[in-house]
């Protein structure tokens, strides 16, 4: 995505390098395109948005000397966490335009912000701070419509969406429940049939363009306009599996990651005794988008932390979320409880890499114990591939949560990594006779199956607290293995 928007400022073009064509396997990034040149699977919503961003970078670095790969990845940086406070603020008044006060208004924005997964994707450098924004605006500004029956509040809720849309084109499954939170309003307004028809046409048109420029943008690209250079034939995952996964899993269960989404369906009840169309929308919205993520042939989200696929809908949730923990106060204690459970977890997945952990388990194949997945080949549209799992995804003692915490245990014993060198070490000795480092998670199960080194990735993810532990540990406070 950041190759597209930089293709997009520097060369008014699509088109970005072939080697994305090939850099992920069985599923690249890109494809090659009718005209022979390379063009990336992903929405366009992130790389127009990075436009600006991007364009400021290249004029730092042209300025002041600063490399271009630095001087990008600083003010990037800066652009996820914007969007994710952002969200924030719209989960406050999405709360109070369901009857909260203000104080549990703001207990909802701390909670989404800092209790879920919403903390860590606000750091790292992809959608999932993009799409839970446009979704919660789209919802928001239907709501006030809804209240002050502005039509501007239309457009601006079929925009969102359809930027949402542009963003990650699944995000169109979501439609129908917006469709029938319409319905419901113009039955509550009691609207003639003009007036209904008015209402979805002014919220449709920003979503029709949207769905008609990208069948445009396959066609010219692609040579057809239901081609978008995803693999054929994806969501051939089985769906309660899918759902256990994303749900309930202990690799990538939402309960666990965002453990306040468990007041969500006592919420839920609670609100549709008062708003009984905003629960209903609200249900049926995060039905549509769990169940075609579980169906995704790549449901946990690949090399991520949590259930990454449903970071978008977490906004949603917060507002029954807080109408079940301000109930009564056994359920505001038990929502207090939840919230510093997440906070904690979450804490852990923002101080330690995942591309660490993840560095020290890629080398590691266990297609026996995880299972395989079938999915259509990109070479040859009529083959279907039988892809591994990976063992983060179902295999408990290789969880993200797991890794991160064995990681947490090896720096307080004296061991990182320096991404610039490449080098590995502890204050003890080498990083690979480290005794907490040789002791993963898995390492009863899996005997045969040891750590690596993450050579090439800090552990410590916060460049801010990876300085601070140097300067606590000395400058050069460990013995350095070899070089990679």
């Amino acid at each position: 995505m950041l190759a597209t928007s930089r293709s997009l400022l520097t060369q008014r073009t699509l088109a970005i390098d072939p080697k994305f064509a090939a850099d992920h396997g069985f599923a690249p990034s890109a494809k090659i395109g009718v005209d022979g040149r390379a063009y990336a699977k992903y929405g366009l919503g992130l790389p127009i948005l990075e436009l600006p961003w991007v364009g400021a970078a290249l004029l730092i670095s042209k300025l002041t000397g600063l490399a271009e790969a630095h001087s990008i990845a600083v003010v990037l940086s800066l652009l996820n966490p914007l969007l994710a406070a952002l969200t924030s603020v719209i989960v406050f008044w999405l709360c109070r335009s369901v009857g909260c006060q203000s104080t549990i208004a703001i207990a909802a924005a701390v909670g989404y912000s800092l209790g879920t997964v919403a903390w860590p994707y606000a750091g790292a450098d992809g959608t999932e701070a993009l799409q839970p924004l446009c979704l919660a605006l789209a919802l928001l500004w239907l709501i006030r419509y809804n209240s002050g029956r502005r039509a501007g509040w239309l457009w601006g809720a079929g925009i969102a969406l359809a930027y949402a849309v542009l963003t990650k084109p699944t995000n169109a499954v979501m439609a129908p429940a917006f469709a029938f939170y319409l319905i419901a309003l113009c039955r509550r307004q009691k609207l003639s049939g003009r007036g209904a028809f008015l209402v979805f046409i002014r919220f449709a048109i920003p979503l029709v363009v949207c769905v008609l420029f990208l069948a445009w943008l396959n066609w010219i690209r692609f040579g057809s306009i239901g081609e978008s250079g995803y693999n054929p034939q994806m969501f051939t995952h089985p769906l309660w599996s899918g759902l256990y996964g994303l749900l309930l899993s202990p690799t990538k269960g939402l309960v666990f990651y965002a453990p306040l989404v468990l007041l969500a369906p006592a919420g839920l009840w609670l609100m549709s005794k008062k708003y009984k169309a905003e629960a209903a929308t609200i249900l049926l919205l995060c039905i549509s988008y769990l169940i075609i993520n579980a169906k995704f042939f790549q449901w946990a989200g690949g090399w991520c932390w949590g259930p990454r696929y449903l970071a978008p809908v977490l906004p949603l949730l917060m507002p029954p979320i807080v109408w079940a923990g301000s109930a009564a106060r056994p359920w505001r204690y038990l929502g207090v409880t939840l919230f510093i459970i997440g906070l904690g977890i979450n804490a852990l997945g923002v101080i330690i890499s995942e591309d660490a952990y993840r560095g020290t388990i890629m080398h590691i194949y266990l297609p026996g114990p995880t299972g395989t997945v079938l999915v259509g080949s990109l070479k040859d549209p009529g083959q279907m591939l039988e892809i591994p799992v990976a063992e983060a995804d179902v295999l408990p003692e290789f969880s993200s949560l797991a890794g991160h915490l064995w990681l947490a245990r090896v720096v307080l014993d004296g061991c990182e990594c320096d991404p610039e060198t490449y080098e590995c070490g502890c204050r003890s000795g080498a990083f690979e006779e480290d005794p907490k480092f040789l002791s993963p998670p898995w390492i009863r199960r899996h005997p045969e199956a040891p750590p690596a080194a993450p050579y090439g990735a800090r552990i410590i993810r916060p460049w801010i607290l990876h300085r601070l532990y140097r300067r606590m540990m000395g400058e050069r406070p460990m013995s350095q293995s070899r070089e990679r």
